[in-house]
C-alpha cells in the first residue's frame, strides 16, 4: 500500500473552497490513484465506477480541475502539475535512488506532452496566463485542452486528435483566425494530422519567400497537404506532370480530382494566387507581379 501525504491546508486555499463537491472528490482520488509521478491514465468508465458519477458529472469535474492539470497530445495521460512537490520530492535528483522511479515515469510519457514536464517541476519554465487563456479560448495550447472540448465544435465528446498548437507552430506563418484553424484542424482524423505534420517541413522548403506561403486555414480548406512533392537537390519541388505554365479553366476541367492538387500547386510554384469567393470557393488564379 502507498502512503502519501496529504497537505490539509488545502481545505483553506481559495482556490479549492471554490471547487464543487464533485470536483473536490475528483481532485482527492486524482491525487490518491496517480502513479509517483503524478500521471493518471484516464478512463471515464472507471471514473464513474469508482466515485459514483455519471459521465457528465465526470467531465464536469474535470474541467473544474483544469487548472491543476496538464493532458497529453492524445488526451489520454493527466499530469498533475504540483503533485510531485506536495509529495515533498523537490528538487528531483537523478542521484537519489528515492527518485529513480519518478524518472523513469517521465522518460515514459515524455513522448506524449507538447511541453518538457520536468522542466515544469522544477520551475525551469513556467506556462503564462496567455497559455492558459488560449486553452480556454481555442480549445488547444501546449496540452492544456479541456477534455469535454470547450471551444471546439464538438459538444461533449473527449478530443482524441493531436494537439492544434503542433500544427500552428511548425506551420510558422500564424496568421488568419486561429479560431477558425483550430476548429478545422480538430476536425481532422488523426490519421490525416500525422500525414499533415510529417510532409509540412518539406512543404514549406518550396516557399523561398514566406509571403507565398498560403494562410494555415487556406491550407486546410485546400488540402494542400496533397501537393506532389519530389525531394532534389536544393529545396524540394512540386512535380510538374506536363501541367501549363499559366491559368486555363478549360485544362482544370479534364484533370481527374486526384490530380488537381498537383496542377494548383504547380501554379502557386509559379506564382499564382487563387482568389476566393466570400464562400471560400477558387473563382480564378491570378499571376503575382
Amino acid at each position: 500500500m502507498a502512503y502519501r501525504f496529504s497537505d490539509t491546508s488545502k481545505w483553506s486555499d481559495e482556490w479549492f473552497i471554490d471547487l464543487n463537491a464533485h470536483q473536490k472528490l475528483m481532485f482527492l482520488y486524482l491525487c490518491d490513484n496517480c502513479d509517483l509521478g503524478g500521471f493518471f491514465e484516464l478512463s471515464t468508465r472507471k471514473l464513474s465506477f469508482d466515485l459514483g458519477l455519471n459521465e457528465s458529472e465526470v467531465k464536469g469535474a474535470l474541467k473544474g480541475l483544469e487548472r491543476g492539470y496538464i493532458l497529453s497530445n492524445d488526451r489520454r495521460v493527466l499530469f498533475l502539475k504540483n503533485f510531485i512537490k506536495h509529495q515533498k520530492n523537490l528538487p528531483l535528483n537523478p542521484e537519489n535512488k528515492a527518485h529513480i522511479g519518478i524518472f523513469k515515469r517521465f522518460e515514459n510519457y515524455k513522448e506524449k506532452f507538447s511541453i518538457d514536464l520536468l522542466k515544469l517541476v522544477n520551475n525551469e519554465i513556467k506556462l503564462s496566463e496567455k497559455d492558459i487563456k488560449s486553452s480556454e479560448n481555442h480549445g488547444a495550447s501546449k496540452g492544456l485542452l479541456s477534455p469535454i472540448g470547450i471551444g471546439n465544435g464538438i459538444g461533449n465528446k473527449i478530443y482524441n486528435g493531436i494537439d492544434f498548437e503542433n500544427f500552428w507552430n511548425l506551420y510558422g506563418k500564424k496568421v488568419g483566425d486561429k479560431k477558425a484553424v483550430c476548429k478545422k484542424w480538430m476536425a481532422l482524423k488523426i490519421d490525416v494530422q500525422n500525414q499533415i505534420l510529417s510532409i509540412l517541413p518539406a512543404w514549406k522548403a518550396q516557399f523561398s519567400d514566406k509571403q507565398f506561403q498560403p494562410f494555415p486555414e487556406t491550407f486546410l480548406n485546400q488540402q494542400r497537404w496533397n501537393d506532389e512533392i519530389i525531394p532534389g537537390n536544393g529545396p524540394n519541388k512540386i512535380e510538374n506532370k506536363g501541367h501549363p505554365d499559366y491559368y486555363s479553366r478549360q485544362y482544370e476541367a479534364k484533370l481527374e480530382t486526384k490530380d488537381l492538387a498537383g496542377y494548383w500547386a504547380h501554379l502557386r510554384k509559379l506564382g499564382f494566387t487563387a482568389k476566393q469567393n466570400t464562400l471560400g470557393n477558387t473563382t480564378e488564379w491570378v499571376k503575382q507581379n
